[in-house]
């Protein structure tokens, strides 16, 4: 689990390269800081969507856009799991 943060952290610091995805990576440790962890962990349990497993092996997420703040998620999602070949869609589902 502490590699996966570890990397999650090597991914915001490398965002720099798009001005609009580091704005929400901010806006995302800003929210984590203020609510807590223990709340950002509700509402990923609360996320309606739907996981792909091809072959046994999951390839990729579609999480629900109607969701607030889905797209922080997203990011979230993106930096734990892309380690892993594992995508991440916001849809409809």
């Amino acid at each position: 689990m502490e590699a996966h943060a570890q990397q999650m952290v090597i991914r915001w610091n490398e965002a720099k390269e798009s001005t609009a995805e580091q704005s929400e990576i901010q806006q995302t440790m800003q929210s984590i800081e203020q609510r807590g962890i223990k709340r950002w962990v509700r509402q990923i349990f609360a996320l309606s969507g739907q996981v792909v497993i091809k072959q046994g092996v999951v390839t990729y997420l579609t999480f629900n856009r109607a969701y607030p703040l889905i797209h922080r998620f997203r990011l979230a999602f993106e930096a734990l799991l892309n380690p892993y070949g594992v995508r991440v869609y916001i849809g409809k589902t």
